[in-house]
C-alpha cells in the first residue's frame, strides 16, 4: 500500500534512516526552513501596503500568539497554504532523493 505523500515521513522520503540524529534533525529544520520561508513569501505577496507594515512590526515583536492572530484575520488561507508548502517540498526532496 502507497502512502500519500502528505502522510510520508522526511526521513524516510530522503532515505536517512542511517544517518545520525543529528543530521537527521539539521536536515528536517533546513526542510522546515524552507516551508516556512515559502509560506511567507505567499503572505506578504497577499498582504496590501497597510497590513503588510502591520505584520512587519509584529513580526518584530516575536509574540507568537500575536502572529497567529493576525495570520487567522488577514490570510485565511494560511493552513492550507501550509499543507501546499510542505507537499511542494516533500516532493521535490523526493525527486532529487530518488535522482541521486
Amino acid at each position: 500500500m502507497t502512502i500519500p505523500i502528505q502522510q510520508e515521513n522526511l526521513v524516510k522520503i530522503l532515505g536517512i534512516e542511517s544517518l545520525d540524529d543529528d543530521r537527521k534533525l539539521k536536515l528536517i529544520a533546513q526542510a522546515s526552513e524552507l516551508v516556512q520561508k515559502r509560506v511567507l513569501l505567499r503572505v506578504l505577496q497577499t498582504l496590501d501596503k497597510e497590513k503588510l507594515e502591520g505584520f512587519m512590526s509584529i513580526l518584530d515583536t516575536g509574540e507568537e500568539l500575536e502572529v497567529s492572530n493576525f495570520l487567522n484575520h488577514n490570510c485565511p488561507e494560511f493552513q492550507s497554504w501550509m499543507v501546499e508548502e510542505i507537499v511542494n517540498v516533500k516532493q521535490e526532496l523526493a525527486g532529487l532523493a530518488k535522482s541521486s
